[in-house]
């Protein structure tokens, strides 16, 4: 039977509630900065030379709106909101900015990306995988409805980023399979529907059934600074 997690980790509910309610009630002005930089082209974002090599294979000519705002400041370490429709470049965004931050000589995951849906976080993983495809990049999703013992085989041989759903990946930390030692990058897909997945799944990251040095829980969803909110139509 699982203990509680030591002090000071346990996820609060109530509080995590409170919070997203101020937030998503008001204009967000107190809680977002603004970030005024825009690129024209890939090539002037300062991608590694094999990034590009991949974004432009992959059928890219010139960046969609939220790519000319979006990819440098993830490439900078900086907390992202990013809002456009659906087509827009949002995925290919984010993955860039992965991939150009990963330190590929150390084959462990580094970057973790949740996804509401099994479907949603297999086409995150193709995108990621082709982006990287000359960088070399290890990328793995994790998944209900497959092997588990398969998803341990892999993470235990090693990759630099983890895509999937919450269930599985809480179920994968759980397990050890899947350390948060070396993780510096954390992206929520669909935000609004994985708070969704994720408040079905609360008394997981409320108990300690994990190693000690497990803090990923909820706390992954607080920003270290003001986030910056991009938005893109195109």
């Amino acid at each position: 039977m699982a203990g509680l997690a030591p002090e000071g980790t346990q996820f609060d509910g109530r509080q995590y509630d409170a919070k997203m309610s101020e937030l998503l009630s008001t204009d967000g002005q107190e809680f977002f900065t603004s970030y005024d930089e825009v690129y024209d082209s890939f090539d002037a974002m300062g991608l590694q030379e094999n990034l590009l090599r991949g974004i432009y294979a992959y059928g890219f000519e010139r960046p969609s709106a939220i790519q000319q705002r979006g990819i440098v400041p993830f490439c900078k370490g900086l907390d992202v909101i990013q809002q456009a429709q659906s087509g827009t470049g949002k995925t290919a965004t984010f993955c860039s900015g992965i991939l150009q931050q990963l330190d590929y000589g150390l084959v462990q995951c580094q970057a973790l990306v949740l996804a509401p849906t099994r479907e949603l976080a297999q086409q995150i993983e193709k995108v990621m995988r082709a982006l990287g495809d000359y960088l070399g990049v290890k990328v793995h999703a994790c998944v209900g409805g497959t092997s588990v013992r398969e998803d341990q085989r892999i993470l235990q041989a090693g990759v630099h980023t983890v895509v999937g759903t919450p269930g599985r990946v809480f179920d994968m930390l759980r397990r050890q399979s899947l350390r948060p030692d070396c993780i510096k990058m954390f992206v929520l897909d669909e935000l609004m529907k994985c708070f969704h997945v994720v408040s079905r799944i609360r008394s997981m990251t409320s108990s300690s059934c994990c190693h000690p040095k497990f803090r990923l829980e909820c706390s992954l969803l607080q920003c270290r600074q003001k986030p910056l909110k991009l938005q893109g139509s195109s």
